[in-house]
């Protein structure tokens, strides 16, 4: 069986409300996945069973989020890069989450591909100090998954154009991870 390599970047998206403003624009082509052919039920459903474990309310997707996602997934994919975005979300600050899978021959980049990222975020509970919270490289993701203030969720995924990687962006609305909100919003299971 071949070893799959996996590359996780601990950067969150920290947004300087206003500061700077990026678009990025998307050429679509006929390899990249497109929206409506991917399942994200089983994403939703990981996140939400880590949630309720942290006693937080269930996220829902948001479809307009979803495409913003996508296209930044797509964008990925297309440039063969991996690097967060600078966007907002109806004027303000989102959360993103990022995830790489890559492999020496063509893999597989569906829904699937969301709940493997969401486990890996989520692993990054054992580096968190719940006695001390606060904002973490090691730990972002994880918080930004059962952070109690987001309420919406969209996913991205999509394929570079050689088929060896897999890019899923996840982006959050309300943001998470701002700094002195950590106690009330990354409860203890």
């Amino acid at each position: 069986m071949e070893k799959k390599y996996i590359l996780l970047l601990s950067i969150l998206t920290f947004c300087f409300f206003g500061i700077m403003k990026y678009n990025f624009y998307i050429k679509t082509s006929n390899n990249l996945r497109q929206l409506s052919s991917i399942d994200f039920t089983k994403g939703l459903l990981m996140h939400n069973q880590y949630r309720k474990a942290h006693h937080v309310p269930n996220l829902k997707i948001n479809k307009d989020l979803t495409t913003v996602a996508q296209k930044y997934a797509n964008y990925l994919a297309e440039k063969d890069k991996f690097e967060h975005s600078k966007t907002n979300f109806k004027g303000k600050p989102k959360g993103e989450n990022l995830y790489l899978v890559y492999s020496n021959a063509e893999i597989p980049c569906d829904g699937n591909n969301i709940v493997e990222a969401t486990k890996s975020w989520y692993n990054e509970i054992t580096k968190y100090d719940f006695n001390k919270p606060g904002f973490s490289m090691e730990t972002g993701h994880f918080t930004q998954v059962v952070w109690k203030n987001s309420k919406e969720v969209g996913f991205g995924v999509a394929k570079t154009k050689n088929k060896k990687k897999c890019i899923v962006v996840a982006n959050y609305f309300p943001a998470g991870n701002y700094l002195n909100q950590f106690k009330e919003n990354v409860l203890r299971k």
